[in-house]
């Protein structure tokens, strides 16, 4: 790949002290409004998870792929024991959060749609939707454990929470001869 004088401009733009403070500034800005936007309905449904008895939960942001949550649902359910699935809906497309909503209650996984995200960076509108559910649902909730799970990965073999954060297999034993 030869030089690109755009691309060579675009990265001495965003090195410029200034450029990147009013970038810092309006990030700050989204990540705060994003942050205040319904937190009632988050502490409602984290009194909901309270209500389930459950006390580790595991929460995975959604976003756009109906077809991934199913895949992720049905692994969790096979797979893993000890920890609650939350999925947290940050779609934008009212479709995609009709069927992941779907998919959900078809397997009884817990499921929350996240308010509208202004965010337009993926990396970024990820990032502050987990805020969110930190700041509105996991703080509320007060749960002995909790984690983030990408949406796309999987549990792939049986595993149970083993306590202090570890996962143990569920590997069968061989019987001996």
């Amino acid at each position: 790949m030869g030089w690109n004088p755009v691309k060579s401009l675009i990265r001495k733009i965003h090195q410029n002290r200034q450029v990147r403070k009013a970038k810092d500034f309006r990030n700050a800005l989204v990540k705060g409004y994003f942050r205040s936007r319904n937190p009632a309905s988050g502490a409602e449904f984290a009194e909901e998870l309270r209500r389930t008895g459950a006390r580790h939960f595991c929460f995975s942001i959604a976003y756009n792929t109906p077809w991934v949550i199913d895949a992720l649902t049905k692994a969790w359910l096979t797979y893993s024991s000890g920890m609650t699935l939350v999925v947290i809906d940050n779609s934008s497309k009212p479709a995609a959060r009709q069927a992941i909503e779907a998919i959900c209650r078809r397997r009884g996984i817990a499921y929350f749609g996240l308010p509208r995200n202004p965010e337009w960076n993926p990396n970024r509108s990820h990032g502050i939707s987990m805020n969110w559910v930190f700041h509105n649902i996991v703080r509320p909730l007060r749960p002995d454990l909790f984690g983030f799970l990408d949406h796309d990965c999987f549990p792939v073999v049986a595993h149970a929470h083993g306590g202090h954060g570890r996962l143990r297999p569920q590997i069968p034993r061989q019987k001996r001869p």
